[in-house]
């Protein structure tokens, strides 16, 4: 393994632990294939306004999306609430898979007021 590894790994071991201080680890652990899903789901619980941008990024990818988007519905509660509605939104209009579009719908629920 290498170094970064064993950092993306210590920042989701940090997020199980609801520390925010992990919030950048989990940001760069977007990145790591194994841990995707892991770090979007804790940077839904603990992100800001940093993470908006890095989740939405990573619901590109189709194994993580269902995460990304629960994670930005719970990250609108505490910022860029319409940016993140409206994207949820416009993926909604588009999404083609059946477990994504309940995500996102439930998503949406928790960023609209």
């Amino acid at each position: 393994m290498k170094v970064v590894e064993y950092n993306h790994r210590a920042a989701v071991g940090l997020g199980r632990l609801r520390d925010a201080r992990a919030v950048p680890g989990l940001i760069e652990a977007l990145r790591d294939s194994e841990l995707r899903r892991h770090a979007a789901h804790y940077l839904g619980w603990l992100g800001g306004e940093e993470s908006v941008a890095p989740l939405m990024a990573a619901a590109d990818d189709v194994r993580v999306r269902t995460d990304a988007y629960l994670a930005l519905g719970r990250v609108a509660t505490r910022a860029h609430q319409s940016q993140i509605v409206a994207f949820l939104r416009a993926r909604l209009a588009d999404e083609p898979y059946e477990d994504a579009r309940r995500s996102l719908a439930q998503a949406i629920r928790l960023a609209s007021p």
